[in-house]
């Protein structure tokens, strides 16, 4: 157990737990831990990160308690504005050939859950989010962005979600675009999901799109494509799977109900299912950090959504736990052999609580269990 602490008193900062920059990460194993303290007015993160070639999670869980609701929590924020990069690296993220910032992430066997957004990206960048077998239960999106700081070119890569075996729970939408002053320009987001589960509030769009110049369905940039999906939807299949907005306020939304009655240019959904059977009649009354797999069950032999028995099981959140060892989160500028803790590292923080170089001002972050190691 990985569990991180914040401080008690008023921030005006974002605070971020684990800042590992464009430093590539591995975790097995771990379960990640963290209350948002009162005086996060900004919000924070668990992982800060900029643009990455590889952060991998297996048989890990994340929790984040955010019992405030503080609107800008995030299990992981990425930072791909140049003025927030350090100056080294600044020509490698501003890229004048129109390609756009390579964030991946690869989950497997994952658990994420909290009062939160998953993903917060304050420009959009090729995203490429794959997610095998999972639980998503968040209290509102799993992705939320801006547009793109600029205009992409013909071959940059587009926000790409590969999902399978996934039970997402989030009520406000899986991905919303906010075109605006900064960040203007739409990136392609392509969803390839199979055998998965969702759930959204009702008359909540599943993609939300804002700030475009035309909302025709010529230039949607949305591609969705899957196989035996299944939607907890409304009877009347009311619910937006889609919906536009332009610069003047205008707004397109395109239905389930749509979508049956004719075909799409950008949707390519096979043998969907528009309801789910639920073991439960309705989800307990306890904030999404607080849920479990078993909140999940569903009635049935033909089932879509997660493995349960490949899931890593959740442990207790608890006060009393053992074995803290107080370190600074690492930040975005520290090397690579900097970003990690090894096992010699760990035992001696557990005894002596050293430092790992950060920036001035990290908030600490404290380990339970120094015997499980962040791995390069």
């Amino acid at each position: 157990i990985v569990k991180f602490d914040s401080s008690e008193s008023i921030s005006m900062q974002r605070s971020r737990m684990l800042a590992i920059g464009a430093n590539r990460i591995e975790m097995h194993g771990l379960h990640l831990q963290w209350t948002v303290a009162s005086g996060e007015i900004d919000g924070g993160s668990l992982i800060s990160m900029n643009d990455n070639k590889l952060v991998r999670l297996s048989d890990c869980t994340i929790t984040v308690e955010n019992p405030n609701r503080r609107d800008e929590v995030y299990a992981f924020d990425v930072i791909t504005d140049p003025e927030m990069i350090p100056l080294r690296r600044r020509d490698d993220v501003g890229n004048p050939s129109g390609s756009l910032p390579l964030v991946a992430i690869e989950l497997e066997n994952v658990i994420v859950r909290g009062e939160m957004t998953m993903i917060h990206m304050d420009f959009a960048a090729e995203l490429q989010l794959q997610w095998d077998n999972g639980l998503l239960a968040v209290s509102r999106r799993m992705i939320d962005t801006a547009g793109a700081l600029d205009e992409p070119s013909a071959t940059a890569g587009p926000i790409q979600l590969s999902i399978n075996r996934l039970t997402a729970y989030a009520p406000r939408g899986l991905v919303r675009m906010r075109l605006g002053v900064s960040g203007a320009y739409p990136v392609m987001i392509d969803r390839e999901a199979r055998n998965s589960v969702f759930e959204f509030d009702p008359g909540v769009p599943h993609f939300e799109i804002t700030g475009l110049t035309n909302i025709s369905d010529e230039t949607t940039p949305v591609l969705l494509r899957g196989e035996a999906n299944a939607y907890d939807a409304e009877t009347t299949l009311s619910d937006p799977v889609l919906t536009l907005a332009d610069r003047a306020g205008n707004r397109r939304s395109i239905r389930m109900s749509d979508t049956l009655a004719q075909s799409y240019s950008w949707e390519d959904e096979r043998s969907p299912r528009w309801a789910v059977r639920w073991s439960r009649q309705e989800l307990p009354g306890v904030p999404p950090s607080r849920l479990m797999p078993s909140d999940f069950h569903q009635d049935g032999t033909v089932l879509s959504g997660f493995e349960e028995r490949e899931l890593p099981r959740l442990p207790a959140m608890t006060e009393s736990m053992a074995a803290l060892a107080t370190i600074p989160a690492p930040s975005s500028a520290v090397s690579p052999a900097a970003a990690v803790v090894p096992e010699a590292a760990a035992a001696a923080a557990a005894a002596n609580s050293p430092s790992i170089p950060g920036d001035p001002g990290e908030g600490p972050a404290k380990f339970v269990d120094p015997q499980k190691v962040i791995r390069p």
